[in-house]
């Protein structure tokens, strides 16, 4: 389900089959600058999380290489 209502409005919660099908096509450049948007903001995140890591000298214990792994779940579920 598409949930960012920042540059595209929802449709209404019993629209129809083909009321959804017209929104998806009515928006769809929309829903995808969105869906970017979103996915380039995780990935400067963890960008910054493991900068954060790589400075505080920690890369090689326990809590960075945990750190590390979620940071790649994180690039994988995007």
């Amino acid at each position: 389900m598409y949930g960012s209502s920042v540059l595209v409005p929802l449709p209404p919660p019993n629209a129809t089959v083909e009321q959804v099908a017209a929104f998806a096509t009515q928006y769809h450049n929309a829903m995808l600058v969105s869906a970017w948007l979103q996915a380039i903001g995780a990935f400067l995140l963890v960008v910054f999380v493991l900068a954060l890591v790589y400075l505080a000298d920690v890369a090689t214990r326990f809590a960075g290489r945990m750190t590390q792994l979620v940071a790649a779940v994180i690039l994988a579920i995007c």
